[in-house]
């Protein structure tokens, strides 16, 4: 008899693993990618989910999944026109995403990004 695995019982795994498995998790402040990564894989939600409802509560069409793919990887950081909007998708503290958006931009300063 073959297993279903719930596809979101795959994604809180894969976002307890990241995060337990952070190397910088216990040195620095997370990141804006990591924590966006983390937040999203702990509610179970894709990127495209993300995107989709970025769009719906800013009432704008123009974020993609590639959008917050970029994000994540860090190869943009998120404004702050899109800091609010991410932190009520994502059910996080603003606070807490413009410091993890501020340890990016000093990491990329850095030349560690």
């Amino acid at each position: 008899m073959r297993t279903l695995i719930r596809r979101s019982s795959l994604l809180a795994l894969a976002a307890k693993v990241f995060a337990s498995a952070h190397p910088l998790a216990a040195t620095e402040p997370e990141s804006i990618g990591a924590l966006l990564t983390r937040l999203r894989l702990e509610q179970g939600k894709s990127q495209l989910r993300i995107a989709e409802q970025l769009c719906a509560v800013a009432g704008v069409p123009t974020i993609t999944r590639h959008e917050v793919s970029r994000w994540e990887q860090e190869r943009r950081i998120p404004s702050g026109t899109w800091l609010p909007w991410l932190a009520l998708v994502l059910d996080s503290p603003l606070e807490e995403l413009e410091r993890a958006a501020a340890q990016a931009r000093r990491l990329r300063l850095a030349g560690r990004s």
